[in-house]
């Protein structure tokens, strides 16, 4: 049976998902749309271009942590980096290498930009704080004259979890971006269509009441 699957962001706590998607393709549900935030984002676009629950457990135990870190280069000045680095860059560490290892990691899928998936395949969200709006990726690029087809979804994810004055935000077309939690860390309602849906949507939290799978 075809299912959505919408994933909240949560920082670290985000490789919690894949027990969840690990019970969900043990009973048989085959993915058709994905969408997510921050963290979520990560999983979301792995199961997109097709990786399983035990494919994406496997690339993040194997993920070096230790390399997101990566520092801006005004924190490398002595003493006040770190504060130059907040005031003139509103962060202090970059995502570069979590980039790089993804967009690998979608490459061994065959898979690039979005327009490499099926049309609605993959949602993600991000905040755009110049215009003080949520927008949804890839739908919105047009908004900010790029083409949906050629945007690296990596990129994308990238943007989704930069994480305020933690991670150095990203630029869109001169628009600052950053953490699509700011505004909607569940996006749930992404794949909401009038009437009856043609298949279940399953939600993803990292946090809140646990409900039981059936």
């Amino acid at each position: 049976m075809k299912v959505d699957g919408v994933f909240e962001g949560g920082g670290i706590k985000g490789i919690a998902h894949v027990g969840a998607i690990s019970v969900v393709e043990e009973a048989g549900y085959k993915w058709e749309r994905l969408a997510g935030t921050s963290a979520g984002s990560i999983v979301a676009a792995l199961l997109a271009v097709g990786y399983n629950a035990s494919e994406v457990q496997e690339l993040m135990l194997q993920f070096p942590f230790e390399k997101v870190e990566q520092k801006a280069l005004l924190t490398k000045l002595p003493i006040a980096g770190p504060i130059l680095s907040l005031l003139f860059t509103n962060g202090i560490y970059k995502l570069t290498f979590f980039e790089q290892w993804l967009e690998e990691a979608l490459r061994r899928k065959g898979k690039r930009t979005f327009g490499d998936l099926p049309e609605n395949k993959l949602k993600i969200i991000i905040t755009d704080i110049s215009n003080s709006r949520m927008s949804i990726l890839p739908d919105d690029l047009p908004f900010y004259g790029v083409d949906p087809r050629t945007f690296p979804i990596a990129r994308a994810v990238k943007m989704s979890s930069s994480i305020p004055f933690f991670f150095v935000p990203e630029k869109l077309k001169g628009h600052t971006i950053i953490d699509g939690g700011a505004l909607s860390n569940y996006p749930i309602w992404i794949y909401d269509s009038v009437g009856i849906p043609r298949w279940p949507t399953f939600g993803f939290r990292l946090s809140g009441k646990m409900i039981p799978f059936k």
